[in-house]
């Protein structure tokens, strides 16, 4: 969440909450029976992985861009900054995500 509290939140295509192109790195699910990070991409793709990462993204409303298995690397669009990922009913694995980065689209440069 980039803004924990609403009423802080700047209107829409203001200051951070605009477009922007999120990369989540080191994205991959836990197995819940031995904690692990699941990160064979045979694996990932033999549970449908990178499918559950685009319909999080279809419910929320951003635009999946892909997923890199051997990185983690979760890629999307969003036009602002809402709540974005998984939640508990996804699957029977939790979503570990140690990295982000942000890049705004459209913002004008500065001098």
């Amino acid at each position: 969440t980039v803004f924990p509290d609403d009423i802080n939140k700047p209107p829409l295509g203001e200051g951070l909450n605009r477009p922007a192109q999120i990369t989540l790195d080191k994205v991959w699910p836990l197995d819940k029976s031995s904690g692990d990070t699941i990160r064979s991409p045979d694996k990932l793709t033999n549970m449908s992985y990178m499918e559950k990462l685009e319909r999080a993204n279809s419910r929320t409303g951003a635009r999946f861009l892909g997923y890199r298995p051997e990185t983690g690397s979760w890629i999307f669009k969003v036009d602002h900054f809402s709540k974005h990922g998984l939640d508990e009913s996804d699957s029977d694995t939790e979503i570990v995500a140690s990295e982000m980065k942000v890049k705004q689209l459209g913002c004008p440069h500065r001098k």
